[in-house]
């Protein structure tokens, strides 16, 4: 017995992610999905819990984005489980001990901790409980496996042939042939798809969106509103939670549950073009506390990746992050960050000089995308000494 709706649109992209969920489930009791909004977190869990009924007596879904205390909590789950909204979860636990059932909790992030409480509590009076929850941040939980939803693949280069593999643009293609059957993939109109699906950063959220304005826009048209104004990136589906009907909307959702030092954080990292290092934000940022940057992660805000041990931001976050500061904070904040960018080219072209251009050096192959950054800023503000002090030690570093 399943209380789920089934799904309309079938899901891109996700095979792996699929198998890999669908083996954990039967040796662990509590999954939770973690990613930023619009990656797709609610229709890949959906997915998962309709593969994985037939090992459960019950899937049962709940619905929590209105949920935002204990005794909201509460009545939700109750109200899925047993029927009837109710205060005691004791009830709630004794009707899921009487099955092995499949719990999914959607949309925890605004109600983390109650719903954390929840489910530790189910999960410790009902063991023959599973659950699978989805949310921008982990409940942080003893035995939580965190699984995190990446966003789809997008193409790296322009002209390939083998761009409408990518399952960006295969999602693009599905979506608009929604909008307009007619669509067809072409040499005319291939780069700009691929651009389309770079510039979502491969986020399904917003391709989707960017998709359903082929009915009034043409593609390059649309390639040119999300750069300018991404804003006009919504749409009026009544299936889609208020927050995931645009991009703004979406972003406005993650910000709420952000205190005012992360929030000021968040803006001031998005000078970052490139991807970034706790050290770069310290200095830029003028910060010794690394929890806001962490609990930024935490809220997938920004992705960390622990290979380089550095940090970035998706561009669309990054994109309305930088329009959050007022013009003197900006100021102060762009001066810092070319402060940065002077200090961290010298560094490179001093260590350039003394090994004699043998070997490689990995920061500067980190850091080019911000120190370009850092000289077309240079260039367009007319500040031709400090274009100057930061262009000399990187052409040492390319001759």
């Amino acid at each position: 017995m399943a209380n789920l709706a089934p799904s309309v649109n079938p899901i891109v992209g996700r095979g792996d992610d699929l198998r890999l969920l669908s083996r954990l489930i039967g040796d662990n009791r509590l999954i939770t999905l973690v990613g930023p909004g619009g990656v797709g977190k609610t229709s890949l869990v959906a997915e998962v819990a309709h593969e994985a009924e037939p090992e459960f007596d019950r899937v049962v879904s709940v619905r929590l984005v209105n949920a935002e205390t204990a005794s909201e909590v509460a009545s939700a789950i109750s109200t899925a489980v047993l029927g009837e909204p109710a205060d005691d979860l004791g009830l709630v636990a004794q009707a899921l001990e009487a099955s092995t059932t499949l719990l999914v909790l959607d949309n925890c992030e605004q109600a983390i901790e109650a719903i954390g409480d929840a489910a530790q509590e189910l999960l410790g009076r009902s063991r023959s409980t599973h659950i699978l929850a989805t949310s921008r941040r982990p409940m942080e939980l003893a035995g939580e496996v965190v699984f995190g939803v990446k966003p789809l693949a997008v193409p790296v280069a322009l002209g390939n042939s083998a761009i409408i593999d990518f399952p960006s643009v295969q999602l693009f293609i599905e979506r608009v042939r929604q909008a307009d059957p007619t669509f067809e993939i072409g040499d005319d109109n291939v780069n700009t798809v691929a651009e389309i699906c770079s510039r979502a950063d491969g986020i399904p959220l917003v391709i989707e969106l960017a998709a359903a304005l082929v009915r009034t826009r043409p593609l390059t048209e649309i390639l040119q509103a999300m750069s300018d104004t991404p804003a006009v990136l919504e749409v009026g589906r009544r299936d889609l939670y208020d927050h995931q009907r645009s991009v703004m909307a979406s972003l406005e959702w993650s910000r709420r549950f952000l205190s005012d030092d992360e929030c000021s954080l968040l803006a001031q990292v998005a000078c970052f073009a490139g991807s970034f290092t706790n050290a770069a934000v310290r200095q830029v940022c003028g910060t010794d506390d690394d929890r806001n940057l962490m609990h930024l992660v935490d809220h997938s805000l920004v992705v960390f990746d622990p290979d380089s041990d550095r940090y970035r931001m998706l561009e669309i976050i990054r994109d309305d992050a930088r329009l959050r500061l007022d013009d003197e904070q900006r100021e102060a904040n762009e001066q810092r960050f070319l402060d940065w960018c002077t200090a961290t080219a010298n560094e490179i072209g001093r260590r350039a000089i003394v090994a004699d251009h043998e070997g490689d050096f990995p920061e500067f192959d980190h850091e080019i995308v911000n120190l370009e950054h850092g000289l077309v800023r240079c260039w367009e503000r007319g500040e031709k000494k400090r274009f100057i002090a930061m262009l000399s030690p990187m052409a040492m570093w390319w001759v």
